[in-house]
Order: structure tokens, then sequence, then C-alpha cells
């Protein structure tokens, strides 16, 4: 039986979709950018997701849990926190082929529980990292070390 991603997700068995597949999604995000600032532009996040400006404007009126800060001008800022949740609707809607309303319903129904995934993907990237930098400094006086 082939999907029909026109089809709508029965939403008893969405929790079983998103929960099977988020372990390679949580790798496949791994592969993507270092969220290294506090805030980034629509732009950047747009060209980060390969997503258009206007697709992330629609999302974030979709997704009560997308709310962006914006300075007095009104240009956005989007953080850490956001572009991860920007990861998750669009591994659902794009990879996944979700209506945007069954992902709205998914997101609320599991109470935060897809945001705080990504937080914790998020926390632990930033645990890789710092081990990383505390690797690379052992082995420097190590190297260090050996040619004294």
């Amino acid at each position: 039986m082939t999907k029909n991603p026109a089809q709508p997700v029965p939403t008893k068995l969405l929790p079983i979709v998103i929960s099977s597949e988020f372990a390679n999604f949580a790798v496949d995000m791994e592969k993507g950018d270092k969220l290294d600032k506090k805030f980034y532009k629509i732009r950047d996040v747009a060209e980060m997701l390969g997503l258009a400006q206007s697709t992330l404007r629609y999302w974030e009126q979709e997704f009560p849990q997308l709310r962006p800060r914006r300075n007095d001008g009104g240009t956005r800022f989007y953080t850490p926190d956001d572009i991860e949740l920007l990861r998750i609707i669009s591994f659902m809607v794009r990879d996944k082929g979700m209506r945007i309303s069954a992902v709205r319903d998914q997101l609320a129904a599991r109470g935060g529980e897809t945001e705080r995934r990504a937080l914790a993907v998020a926390r632990l990237r930033g645990i890789r990292d710092r081990i990383q930098q505390l690797l690379d400094g052992l082995s420097k006086r190590r190297i260090d070390s050996l040619t004294r």
C-alpha cells in the first residue's frame, strides 16, 4: 500500500509516525548548521533551512508555538529554539508529507514533547561541542608533551 501525502494521517497514528522516525530525524539534524548565535534574521533562517521567507511567515501564523522576537522596526529575530522547532515542522510537512493542520494538532497533542526533544537535541549538541573542545585541548597538550 502506497502512502498518499495528500491523505491526512489518522490522528491516533500521529504519535507513532513521529516517534518511530524521530531518531533518524535527530541524526539528520546533527548534519545541520551549528547555531552559535543568540538570534538569527529571517533571511538567514530561510537560507539555513532551505525555505522561503514567506513560508516562515506563514508557519508563524499557523503554529502558536512559533513566536520569533521582533525589534521596534518589526524585524523578526529567531532563537536557536525557534529554528529547532522550524526544523521539526519542516520535517513533518516536507519529509513526511503531513498537512499543516495535522502537524499543528500533533504539536498541540504532544503537549510540548516535540519542543522538549528539539531543546534536548540542541543541548546535546552544545555538550558534544564542549566535549570536542576538551578533547582537542587534551590532544594538543599530549602532542606538546611528546615533542618536548
